[in-house]
């Protein structure tokens, strides 16, 4: 009895730590899935914020990898591919903004035209 009893409980803490991981990786691929809908509008603090949300989600995703499907797996490496995809194309065109706004500003202080 005490050894189907002890089975139980490791049959159920399998599958409470199966469904952490496959928790963690859902929020993963939502958070990106959101950012995705978002992005356009974000400023350079904004993706400062995402990226920090973003590391600790993949942080929880990494430390239950082993316990995630293939399936589940592929997908949090292409969300991870599509975040830093999003991440350099917003991060790099606010760059170029403020350049942009900086060289204008040193050309009319110069007493040039824009």
């Amino acid at each position: 009895m005490k050894k189907i009893f002890i089975l139980a409980v490791m049959a159920v803490m399998a599958v409470s730590c199966a469904s952490e991981a496959s928790k963690s990786a859902k929020k993963f691929d939502s958070y990106v899935e959101k950012v995705e809908k978002q992005c356009e509008s974000f400023t350079n603090q904004d993706w400062r914020e995402s990226f920090e949300t973003y590391k600790a989600l993949y942080e929880s995703v990494k430390a239950n990898w082993d316990e995630l499907s293939l399936e589940e797996q592929q997908k949090c490496d292409e969300n991870k591919g599509k975040y830093y995809g999003l991440y350099l194309k917003g991060f790099s065109t606010n760059v170029n903004e403020a350049a942009e706004k900086t060289i204008n500003g040193l050309i009319k202080s110069l007493g040039g035209e824009e």
